[in-house]
């Protein structure tokens, strides 16, 4: 046997002679003492059959865990098996759908990916119903049981009409079917009143999501009204009229000039008292965009490319995770399977408001990228060239995060090459930050083992109090 390419060591951690090792396309994870980790170097040396023997049960364990391999064609296959799992098969029962209800926005943000083809488009109740009509046979053909809606835009809340009307007629079909409904809203949150919110909890509403780039002017400067205007002191005002009656996840964006500001949001929403009261924190580095309608190739903003070097997201991420934990708020940890939707058959889809569907939103208004539309029962040519690509059979296979990136992002492949069939690699910065977001995951699984242990003991401690009293 031999140790598996896709396991990751944390060397002297979480103490000096310990490591923490962790499989990549398992997720698994175990801590083992120096003598094993010597052991591990060397398994098939005659030298260590007594070791061998000795650790014979931690080597079964791992043997489980996929960390040992018999050979290096075991390891490969699995991941082969690992990755057309990922590309062909339905994890659960859920079907993730986004609908931009608009192309239009009230705002002019700086930085925004879909200025280049924005239009004064709203989706129309007869396309609205195309697209409800999608979703039901699309459920029904694929056996999900649970409908998850995002609505999108431009800004949504711009088109008030279409939001209600799918939200109220999908509500009732999935509750006829016995089906799960729930939906969420990205929004810059300028019209998010409580009445609204008020109005869409009944709808199946569960959360929002709001984008704000600093404290005042600094957010102004990003985030301002099309015609002009600061946006800050409304959506502040909306979020404290709704963070107790909906939860509101906060998105907010950074180039290479810093995070400082992510720092002062942070300040600012926990002197008024709601920062606990928040959903997640999301925190994107700004990239550039595709270029108008036709010329998706001529890329906006590429300077913004910077944002997406390895040494940049290095110190962006550990800085916003320190940041984050300051406070007390959930950080990012562990190395999530990073699936692209774009190679996956049952992935995501989005839906532009004249019913066209795409993989990747970051694609919409792009019709050369666009893989079929709600009006069609069938994909088009695009969906299987996409599935096709198989980009992370191009990565090299002993790449220790091979199994978590898949070849990394589309988008980010065609913005840096004008192509989406080669790998983006981010090998040099998982290197550097993936063994600081593992000891995360560690220790939160550490902190959430010892205060079960403590539950546990204070149970049995009270059946105990219990016994004495009958005694």
């Amino acid at each position: 046997m031999q140790l598996s390419m896709y396991t990751l060591i944390v060397e002297n951690y979480p103490s000096k002679g310990e490591h923490l090792l962790y499989h990549t396309r398992t997720q698994a994870m175990v801590t083992i003492k120096q003598e094993l980790k010597d052991l591990l170097n060397d398994l098939s040396a005659p030298q260590n059959v007594a070791m061998r023997m000795r650790y014979a049960e931690e080597l079964e364990q791992m043997r489980k865990m996929d960390m040992l391999v018999e050979n290096r064609w075991e390891d490969v296959k699995k991941l082969v098996r690992f990755l057309g799992d990922l590309k062909y098969e339905k994890y659960g029962s859920m079907f993730a759908v986004t609908v931009l209800t608009t192309l239009d926005c009230n705002f002019q943000c700086s930085y925004c990916f879909e200025e280049g083809v924005r239009r004064n488009v709203s989706m129309t109740l007869p396309t609205s119903d195309a697209v409800i009509g999608w979703i039901r046979d699309r459920m029904l053909a694929h056996g999900y049981k649970d409908l998850r809606l995002t609505f999108y835009g431009g800004e949504p809340l711009l088109n008030e009409e279409v939001l209600e009307y799918m939200a109220g007629k999908l509500s009732q079909w999935c509750t006829a079917q016995g089906f799960s409904f729930k939906f969420n809203i990205q929004t810059n949150g300028y019209l998010l009143t409580a009445e609204r919110v008020k109005k869409y909890l009944l709808l199946g509403l569960t959360d929002v999501r709001i984008s704000l780039d600093g404290v005042g002017e600094e957010h102004n400067r990003q985030r301002h009204l099309r015609g002009g205007g600061g946006t800050f002191d409304r959506i502040i005002t909306n979020i404290l009229d709704n963070v107790d009656q909906v939860k509101i996840g906060i998105s907010v964006s950074y180039d290479r000039w810093g995070v400082e500001h992510v720092g002062r949001l942070l300040d600012y929403l926990e002197g008024l008292g709601i920062l606990h009261k928040l959903g997640r924190f999301i925190c994107s580095p700004v990239h550039p965009s595709l270029g108008l309608p036709g010329r998706a190739e001529a890329t906006r903003n590429s300077a913004c490319l910077m944002n997406y070097s390895d040494a940049e997201l290095v110190r962006t991420t550990l800085a916003i995770n320190n940041l984050l934990e300051h406070k007390g708020l959930l950080a990012q940890k562990g190395l999530p399977i990073a699936a692209c939707p774009m190679g996956r058959e049952h992935g995501g889809v989005t839906i532009d408001p004249e019913g066209a569907l795409y993989a990747c939103n970051s694609m919409v208004g792009h019709q050369e990228f666009s893989i079929g539309d709600v009006f069609s029962s069938q994909p088009n040519n695009r969906r299987s060239e996409f599935l096709n690509m198989d980009v992370g059979l191009q990565c090299q296979p002993d790449c220790t995060f091979l199994p978590v990136c898949n070849g990394g992002c589309r988008l980010m492949s065609y913005l840096e090459t004008g192509r989406l069939d080669v790998p983006n690699c981010k090998k040099g910065f998982l290197e550097q930050v993936a063994p600081e977001l593992v000891k995360k995951e560690y220790e939160v699984l550490m902190r959430l083992s010892s205060a079960l242990a403590e539950k546990s003991a204070a149970a049995e401690k009270t059946l105990d109090a219990k016994d004495a009293r009958v005694i």
